[in-house]
Parts: structure tokens; sequence; C-alpha cells
């Protein structure tokens, strides 16, 4: 499994994937140039892409969308809510190219399953993914969850158990509270629908972690309520004190403005003895 961020913050979010010749799109937030340009990094093109998955209809999720269907002809998987919600404009472009994807099922792409669930933010039907593969039975697994308020012990049943987690590190609170936000907005990515903090990232992050956790990316982070040296720095803290463990060689944060290198997932990576996901 491999996969790569083109692009992760409040202001575009993108995040390529890939297992053997199946290859996804998660969100196409940024423009398409941009997403084209990281793909050639990635030694790939929109035409080898094996589809488009639509987290929620907020423009830094879609914004590159409309451009993309014009140029290319690939399938968009989303659920009926998040296409209904879209700008009517988007919607015909992708006549005869979208295809439903419920929250809350599963679907295998050759060897990549990808199992979607459900979050709380303030769209109309978002949803987050969970990625197996399974070459030789080993059961590689990433999970991705960004916007979102909270995490509920549904949403950590769906979420457990990963060698790979890219979680939301949205916020410093105090940063956020004294910031120049707007108070509805403050109040809005406070919610229970809105974004996670730093720390908030960090308690579900020690929940989840076992000795198959080999590798874990902050995610979303916003560039006016947060430093990423910060929210690196609450999340290793936290879990060097719940557990004893130093993470911070496997930890990492994703960048609004440039795409990573791809990140790989192999068998070997798997600490021995660990049993494979469900």
């Amino acid at each position: 499994m491999e996969y790569a961020f083109i692009a992760s913050g409040s202001s575009g979010n993108a995040f390529f994937i890939r297992s053997g010749t199946t290859s996804f799109l998660i969100d196409a937030g940024v423009s398409a140039r941009r997403i084209e340009q990281a793909l050639k990094q990635y030694n790939t093109s929109p035409e080898q892409l094996t589809g488009i998955f639509i987290s929620h209809e907020h423009k830094d999720h879609i914004q590159g969308l409309e451009v993309l269907m014009k140029r290319y002809d690939l399938p968009v998987y989303m659920n009926e809510k998040t296409y209904r919600a879209l700008p009517e404009k988007l919607k015909q472009h992708l006549s005869g190219k979208w295809y439903e994807f419920p929250t809350g099922t599963r679907h295998r792409f050759e060897m990549l399953q990808i199992e979607t669930f459900a979050v709380s933010h303030d769209a109309e039907d978002p949803m987050m993914f969970r990625f197996v593969e399974d070459p030789l039975g080993q059961g590689l697994s990433l999970t991705f969850v960004t916007d979102t308020g909270y995490i509920s012990d549904k949403m950590k049943a769906a979420m457990g158990e990963a060698h790979v987690y890219v979680i939301e590190a949205n916020h410093d609170e105090s940063m956020l509270r004294v910031g120049s936000y707007p108070w509805y907005l403050k109040q809005r990515i406070l919610s229970d629908e809105g974004h996670l903090s730093n720390a908030a990232a960090s308690y579900v992050l020690s929940e989840l972690l076992t000795e198959k956790t080999c590798r874990i990316h902050l995610a979303h982070l916003s560039e006016e309520n947060n430093f990423p040296d910060l929210a690196r720095l609450v999340v290793e803290q936290t879990i060097l004190s719940d557990h004893g463990r130093d993470v911070r060689s496997m930890l990492h944060v994703a960048s609004a403005k440039q795409p990573t290198a791809v990140f790989t997932l192999e068998p070997n990576h798997i600490p021995a003895g660990t049993p494979s996901p469900r």
C-alpha cells in the first residue's frame, strides 16, 4: 500500500492512495493543476486513477473536482446526500460519472477494501474511510479521519487496530479562542460538528494505539490556529504519558501547501506477532 498527501488543511484537501494497479483520490479540494502535478511526482496521472472518493461537500474538499471532471472520464464515489448538496454546475459535470457509495458500507477494488463510516461534521452526510489491503493475508490497514467535532465509541470501533492512522489535529483551543476568527466561526469549530483539537486528537490516538500501529499522520491543521510542532508535541506527550511509548519517529504532520513524498506500508512494517485486522 502506498499513499501521499497532496494537500491537507483548511484551505484544501486531497489524499492519494494506491494498492497494486488500484489508485484513488480522497477528495479534490485543491486545483486540478496541483493534483496533476502531485500525481506526476507519484509516477501516475489522473487518467490512471481508479476513481475519486468525496468525503463531504465542503469547498475545501471539492473545489478542484469540476475541472477534473471536465478533463478526465473518472468515476466519482460519494453518498447520495453529499451528491445532492453539491453545486448544480458541478453535478452537471458528474452526469454519468457519479456512483453511490453509502456511508457504513464496504467494497473491494481488486486487493484494496474500502470501508466508510459516519463522522460528526456540519455537512449533509460526512463520511471517512478505512482502507485494508490484503496481500497474502497480511491485512495492511490505514484509517483516515478528518472533519469531525468528536470521536464517538462507534467511530472508534470503525477506526480501530489500524497500522496507519491519519487523524485531524485542526487547532489549539487556546489559539482559536484568542485568535481573530469571528465568534460564530469559533463556536462552529469548537462544536461537536466542527473539528478536532490537538488535545482531542491526542486522546483518541492514545486510546486507539496498539503494538501494530507503525505510523501516525496529523492532518487538516489550521494555518491560523495551530502550529505543526505544537500539534506534534501534544500528541507525543500524551502517548508518552499514557503508554510510555516514544512515537516521535512514526509521527508526521501533513502540509496544506506542499505534497508529501509517497509513504509505503509493507508487510515487513507490521510488528511480529500482531493479529490481522478484522
